[in-house]
């Protein structure tokens, strides 16, 4: 990852109604999410990506900031939130059915890393 990767990737959070939170210990940042309106659903808010740490790996963080995505959302007063994960990462397509997301059916390839994606749908309705 260069500095000019990491801008090419990570400036879209600034446009639109997109927001980044950070997860943070003493030592600093050990992951990310990036929140905002669904693209193509725009009453229903979106987590575009969450990131942790390998180092920081599973140790709570990845819950944590999901639970706070998912409030940040709510906040917003958005009653579903979608997502898309690469077809093949169990790992954390089981963190997000433990939270409660479901598949919806809809799957898309992802051209950059040439892998299969599927959508996913939590619903916060209490």
């Amino acid at each position: 990852m260069t500095q000019e990767r990491a801008y090419e990737l990570w400036s879209p959070t600034t446009q639109n109604d997109r927001e980044t939170l950070i997860a943070e210990i003493e030592s600093g940042p050990v992951g990310m999410a990036r929140i905002g309106s669904d693209p193509d659903f725009p009453n229903r808010g979106h987590l575009f990506s969450l990131y942790i740490h390998p180092e920081d790996a599973g140790k709570g963080f990845g819950k944590a900031l999901l639970t706070a995505a998912l409030a940040e959302l709510k906040e917003r007063n958005f009653i579903e939130i979608s997502l898309w994960v690469f077809q093949e990462n169990l790992g954390a397509r089981g963190i997000y059915e433990k939270m409660g997301f479901v598949p919806t059916g809809r799957q898309r390839m992802d051209i950059r890393w040439q892998s299969l994606e599927i959508e996913m749908l939590h619903s916060q309705i209490n």
